[in-house]
């Protein structure tokens, strides 16, 4: 029961931003939005590591067939999280810590 109700608020959830949303050169574009520059640099940092680690198996016919290798992207991005989870961490205690000696 409990994930049939979660399935149904997440759907209910996506309506909204898929009917906001239209697709502007492969791009989820949102209008007057803030993310949509992170997003886009979301989408290149992840493309140049992607397109940096495919690896060129075969040609036919003219066609070029590669494999991609998606482990440093997924490294990078988890790295990233992690990273902004200790800086928050960091913040945190320092603002703690002030607030204590006022």
């Amino acid at each position: 029961m409990k994930t049939k109700l979660f399935l149904l608020a997440t759907l209910l959830l996506m309506i909204p931003f898929t009917l906001m949303a239209g697709e502007k050169q492969g791009y989820v574009y949102f209008e007057n939005s803030d993310i949509v520059l992170p997003m886009r640099l979301q989408d290149i940092a992840s493309g140049l590591l992607i397109d940096g680690n495919k690896t060129l198996i075969d040609t036919i016919n003219g066609v070029e067939q590669y494999s991609y290798n998606f482990t440093p992207s997924l490294w990078f991005w988890i790295s990233a999280a992690l990273l902004s989870v200790a800086l928050v961490c960091v913040v945190w205690h320092k603002a703690s810590k002030n607030k204590r000696k006022a």
